[in-house]
């Protein structure tokens, strides 16, 4: 039987950098765990507002790092902790969880979980040194998997009604078994913006900013990190515009499972590239 590892961040660590293996296929929940808070509205004395929502997963592997020589195990595992030394979410790709649901055509080939390592991770050695064994305990946020590869979709609006569908072909549903948070990158064709509404008309949710948008520019509607942004540059740098959306505009979010019609209003004609992972429960 073949050994089996994972990738994290892009990087395969079952490759001579890392050299590190799963000893066992960690038996990950179903579903998370649901969970409910409440907090003060706006500082208002006496106003309190309840939320439920779906709490993080908690995938665990019992893992090792093997090596010729003591003193290369120590050096793959200085590698290995300074890859996971974050506190952003990264793309966790186990090796039996590629492949899965091939057929479907989703365009998809495995599932992964943005997760990040988090926990002791109780080490110690073995063959004299050759084989460094240790927990590894991953945190997943989001309490879901998401799809290995992303979905890229173009709309040019260059005419009323500046009106998309996501996906593009009739009869095409967005994949998954959970809403999607996409990211739209929108550019106007001729005119200088001013204000401008995406609302997702299948859902009901809609966001309003308010700003400056030239035909050279392009303003970042990050629904997954639930963030705005400018580039006047083709995307090399950008600029926090957050401020100009409306207090209390939900971002519109992808429906799995339907084909979602957008809208655009404030402008004559734009050009949108949406980006989004299906997600599962």
């Amino acid at each position: 039987m073949s050994r089996i590892s994972f990738t994290f961040d892009g990087e395969d660590l079952g490759s001579d950098t890392y050299g590190l293996w799963v000893s066992n296929v960690p038996q990950n929940p179903m579903l998370a765990d649901i969970r409910s808070t409440k907090f003060n509205l706006g500082a208002r004395d006496g106003v309190v507002v309840g939320a439920i929502y779906q709490g993080a997963m908690y995938p665990n592997l019992e893992v090792y790092i093997e090596g010729d020589t003591k003193l290369e195990v120590m050096q793959r595992v200085d590698k290995f902790l300074k890859l996971i030394a974050t506190t952003e979410p990264k793309l966790v790709i186990f090796d039996w969880e590629t492949g899965i649901d091939a057929s479907v055509n989703h365009g998809y080939y495995g599932r992964g979980y943005y997760g990040m390592v988090h926990g002791p991770m109780y080490p110690h050695f073995k063959r004299g040194g050759l084989v460094y064994s240790f927990q590894i305990n991953l945190i997943v946020p989001s309490g879901c998997a998401v799809a290995v590869s992303e979905t890229i979709q173009k709309a040019t609006l260059s005419s009323l009604p500046n009106t998309f569908y996501v996906p593009e072909a009739f009869g095409d549903t967005v994949g998954g078994t959970k809403y999607s948070r996409p990211v739209f990158d929108i550019s106007p064709i001729r005119t200088t913006v001013t204000q401008l509404t995406l609302k997702n008309v299948t859902r009901d949710e809609e966001i309003n900013w308010r700003g400056n948008l030239e035909s050279t520019h392009t303003l970042r509607i990050d629904c997954d990190l639930e963030f705005i942004k400018r580039s006047v540059d083709g995307g090399t740098t950008w600029t926090n515009v957050i401020s100009g959306i409306t207090s209390g505009d939900p971002f519109p979010f992808i429906s799995d499972s339907i084909r979602n019609e957008f809208s655009v209003s404030g402008t004559a004609g734009v050009v949108i590239d949406i980006t989004y992972r299906e997600r599962f429960l």
